[in-house]
């Protein structure tokens, strides 16, 4: 009786470690490969209409980004029982600058090689960058955001390793002018981790493979779900739409997206 009850819990414990194997390994898969994807808008926005949003639907209603006003208070009494303010603690330093070895695609060939900064990237997406250089794709256009300090390539497509060479442009049918509204994705953690920081007025320039430089203005940002795909509508002004997952720093798969919304400038190029 006793070797059966041994043999019994042996099977059983291996059992218990393979199941617990098998849920680390798709933990991790999906943490590598869902953390950015935006597969059903890409494939949702190919069928919506050049001209107009449908109308068949009401446009969703955006969540609010505006701060709440402050609620009213009512000054306290001057007393000496109140106790000092205390100091206000140090900021965290600033992360030492990190340079990857693999250069930036880029448009010019000739052009001295630039590497990215990744001292705010996660771990894996440093390696994955890494690792994405053995794909020869050329870019077809760069983002310059110097309000985060960026540079990127733009390619043509969301696959994977056109997110971790720089961001991949979506096929929703739009020019690289930004008419019928361009959208481009990034990795939250690696080239848009500061996308947050963007604010209303804040320039971002796309410089397409003839060198012709246009500039956008920051509007707003709005958080949507990831099938909220009226973001990519067309638009009647010329448009640049950036999108990333969300929140920033979420373990796992995010599930909302980023959306940063800018207008084409008039303001002629440097």
């Amino acid at each position: 009786m006793c070797y059966w009850l041994e043999k019994f819990s042996l099977w059983l414990g291996l059992l218990l470690l393979t199941a617990f194997a098998l849920s680390r390994w798709h933990a991790h898969w999906g943490y590598q490969q869902a953390m950015a994807q935006f597969e059903p808008v890409r494939l949702n926005a190919a069928s919506l209409p050049l001209q107009s949003a449908p109308q068949s639907a009401p446009e969703p209603v955006l969540p609010s980004t505006s701060p709440r006003e402050p609620a009213s208070v009512s000054p306290l009494p001057l007393s000496s029982d109140v106790p000092a303010a205390q100091p206000a603690l140090p900021l965290p330093p600033e992360p030492e600058p990190l340079y990857l070895p693999q250069p930036l695609a880029s448009l010019d060939q000739e052009a001295a090689p630039v590497r990215p900064e990744a001292s705010l990237w996660s771990d894996s997406r440093r390696a994955s960058y890494q690792a994405a250089s053995d794909h020869t794709g050329a870019p077809v256009a760069l983002l310059e955001i110097p309000a985060i300090a960026l540079t990127v390539p733009v390619f043509n497509g969301t696959e994977e390793w056109q997110l971790n060479k720089g961001v991949g442009r979506v096929n929703n049918g739009a020019g690289l002018d930004g008419a019928g509204n361009l959208a481009l994705a990034g990795h939250r953690d690696g080239f848009f981790r500061r996308l947050g920081e963007l604010a209303p007025g804040d320039a971002l320039w796309v410089t397409d493979a003839q060198g012709e430089r246009r500039q956008f203005l920051v509007n707003h940002s709005v958080i949507v779900e990831p099938n909220e795909v009226w973001v990519l509508a067309p638009s009647a002004p010329s448009e640049l739409t950036l999108i990333t997952c969300y929140p920033f720093y979420f373990l796992g798969s995010a599930p909302q997206r980023y959306i940063v919304k800018a207008v084409r400038s008039a303001a002629p190029q440097p």
